[in-house]
């Protein structure tokens, strides 16, 4: 979605649910690595429900969303492969590239791009994706 050019809101629902599991987010790291408001909610008491409020006014008066560029590290190469390949947007091609169904079944799959898919697989661990979620949780 970030690279979509969507204007973007991250919530975080059911923290109480989170916390009491153990699970605690690094909320200021989110908003700097991502560029998007990061908002905490527990829906069924209201909390955080008014500051969702103002996020979504404020962010309906943007035409345009999230500017920013997130590095993907290893897969960057992939991404611009799959942007030359089939002309789409590099949002679109991080889509194909994690395997979006509905994306992977509207795209020709030709063999050139199913490499590429392959390699991106077999070189970027799922390793490597935990890695980079578990960066934003304490």
């Amino acid at each position: 979605m970030l690279e979509l050019g969507r204007p973007t809101i991250l919530v975080l629902n059911m923290m109480d649910l989170a916390k009491k599991m153990g699970i605690h987010y690094r909320v200021d790291y989110m908003v700097k690595v991502l560029g998007v408001p990061v908002i905490e909610t527990i829906a069924v008491s209201g909390t955080g429900l008014g500051r969702l409020r103002e996020h979504i006014v404020k962010i309906r008066e943007l035409k345009s969303g999230n500017a920013k560029i997130v590095d993907y590290g290893k897969l960057e190469r992939y991404i611009s492969s799959i942007v030359n390949a089939l002309g789409v947007s590099r949002g679109m091609a991080i889509e194909i590239l994690a395997g979006n169904p509905l994306l992977s079944n509207a795209v020709s799959m030709n063999e050139k791009l199913r490499n590429i898919i392959n390699e991106a697989h077999r070189e970027v661990p799922n390793s490597y994706i935990d890695e980079a979620l578990n960066n934003m949780c304490i």
